[in-house]
């Protein structure tokens, strides 16, 4: 369980709350608004539950929004919108995103 923070084209900085995972995220930046999170064998195939919040934008009028996937046993992708627009990625929206990512054994 983690809040996200990114800016400009840095990869997100997680302020961790619970880590239950056995190891830390590493996250990465891929493309405008597109985050990667990787660590290692962490995300089992059919016992991965992800869970994110939608936002506020800065301005405080339309929703921002992410969506987040398991990309394999490895990694998961954040993705982040502004402005209510799913058309494409946007930088610097995650501010106090919250995360939480959840393993089953």
């Amino acid at each position: 369980t983690a809040l996200l923070n990114q800016t400009g084209t840095d990869a997100p900085v997680a302020t961790v709350l619970e880590n239950t995972l056995g190891g830390t995220v590493v996250w990465t930046y891929d493309s405008p608004g597109v985050y990667i999170g990787t660590l290692s064998g962490a995300f089992t195939a059919n016992k991965t539950i992800i869970l994110c919040q939608s936002l506020l934008n800065t301005n405080g009028d339309f929703p921002d929004a992410m969506r987040v996937i398991r990309n394999d046993a490895n990694t998961v992708q954040v993705t982040s919108f502004a402005n209510n627009s799913l058309d494409a990625g946007a930088n610097g929206v995650l501010i106090g995103a919250s995360l939480e990512i959840r393993v089953y054994p």
